[in-house]
């Protein structure tokens, strides 16, 4: 995902949409506190969001907030 964020035009959209839905998986996966999965699903989803519409900027802040959210 970091990668597809540093290049957004060499991505399909199709690759992105799967690269978004591995990532929601992968959260869900995680043993986080339902403070901390909640957190992570709304900004995945918003980033997702922001992505689509060709924000590019504000989806990669929000992918890094999750990021730091759950890391420990």
């Amino acid at each position: 995902m970091g990668a597809m964020l540093c290049q957004p035009a060499v991505w399909s959209g199709q690759g992105v949409a799967t690269a978004f839905d591995h990532l929601s998986e992968l959260v869900a996966a995680l043993p986080l506190t339902t403070e901390e999965y909640c957190f992570a699903a709304n900004w995945i989803t918003a980033a997702r969001d922001c992505w689509s519409s060709g924000d590019f900027v504000v989806a990669r802040y929000q992918l890094e907030a999750v990021r730091k959210k759950v890391a420990r």
